[in-house]
């Protein structure tokens, strides 16, 4: 049996091997390639949404403990945009969580439930686990 892990580090020694044993072998794992291309791609783009992600939470704790109401409201707003932008909200709804944070943090109490319904909604449909994963 081969290694999943293996095939994708060494696809051509792999390939090749297989070959010796006949090119249908050799043809199985064609599709491999473009496989594990795109998942490597995947990753990365996850990896740097996630950092991301982890900045923008970061921001919102400094400015949350910092006091500084004209910077929490200034970022509130921008995330406000964001959450009307339907497909930046299909491809990031934890923003929806952070507003809702956001808000609830300005003792805005409705716009912070909207908000959070709005990302559970989002999150169920997606099939993800609802919190965020943790710092």
């Amino acid at each position: 049996m081969l290694d999943a892990r293996y095939v994708a580090d060494h696809f051509d020694e792999v390939r090749a091997q297989l070959a010796r044993r006949g090119a249908e072998f050799a043809q199985a794992i064609d599709g491999v390639v473009s496989l594990v291309t795109s998942r490597r791609e995947l990753t990365r783009k996850t990896e740097l949404l996630q950092a991301e992600r982890n900045s923008k939470s970061d921001e919102m704790a400094k400015l949350a403990k910092s006091g500084d109401k004209q910077g929490m409201a200034a970022r509130r707003d921008e995330l406000k945009a964001l959450s009307e932008d339907a497909a930046y909200v299909a491809r990031r709804p934890e923003l929806l969580y952070y507003l809702g944070r956001s808000y609830y943090a300005a003792s805005q109490f409705t716009k912070a439930v909207d908000a959070l319904e709005r990302f559970v909604r989002s999150q169920a449909v997606l099939g993800r686990e609802i919190l965020p994963a943790p710092l």
